[in-house]
């Protein structure tokens, strides 16, 4: 699947968004369990595999809104100047064995410097992201809602030092998060949170030492 010449700036290649759901604003964050449904459902049991999403550097590559038990599994998602995967409101969306990237390299890009846009944001509740590699992008994950899981993600979207972040938990409160046996690669971790309580970060790999450490950020919402 691959975005046209004429494909309107900004959107996704793939929108599952009900007439009644609400966008939310890239700066929010779900810290109540109350939250991840406000509109009610409006898609379940939805599966894509085996799908190239190449949005041709004109917007981002799928947005879930209020959707519940969506699998996004064997997927390659290119190109993308937003959000490779953007999931607001809903819960369970389990994304596995994907690979996510702005620009196709493998490492050490020339470029790398300008990469931007974000691999993939969840304002959302209860979502897995188990075996998922991001190669290029200003930031590799955001996690914007409680009780998510990451388990085996190698991130080597940005270089620390040209302002890159891996994972960013941008959470007020305790976010429940758990984050188990991920490769930082030449990027880290930020958690831009107020309380940093009830998160599990167990065999965290960081190769190169400069950033061999969770940095600890106060945040305002």
């Amino acid at each position: 699947m691959r975005a046209s010449d004429s494909f309107p700036t900004g959107r996704h290649l793939v929108e599952l968004w009900a007439p009644n759901s609400q966008k939310l604003p890239k700066t929010s964050v779900l810290n109540s369990i109350k939250l991840q449904q406000p509109n009610g459902i409006y898609y379940e049991d939805i599966t894509f595999r085996d799908i190239l999403f190449d949005s041709s550097y004109k917007g981002g590559g799928i947005f879930i809104v209020d959707s519940v038990r969506t699998r996004i599994n064997n997927c390659f998602f290119l190109h993308f100047t937003t959000e490779g995967i953007l999931v607001q409101g809903g819960h369970e969306t389990f994304i596995t064995s994907s690979f996510l990237g702005q620009h196709s390299t493998v490492g050490g890009d020339p470029g790398e410097r300008d990469f931007s846009g974000t691999a993939i944001d969840l304002a959302s509740n209860d979502n897995a992201i188990t075996d998922v590699a991001i190669f290029s992008a200003a930031i590799g994950i955001v996690l914007r809602g409680q009780a998510n899981m990451l388990t085996g993600v190698h991130c080597y979207n940005k270089a620390t030092g040209f302002g890159g972040i891996g994972i960013l938990v941008k959470l007020a409160g305790n976010s429940q998060t758990r984050i188990d046996n991920c490769y930082m690669d030449y990027t880290g971790m930020g958690y831009y949170i107020s309380t940093p309580s009830f998160s599990s970060i167990s065999i965290l790999f960081h190769f190169s030492s400069y950033i061999s450490r969770i940095r600890f950020h106060a945040f305002t919402h």
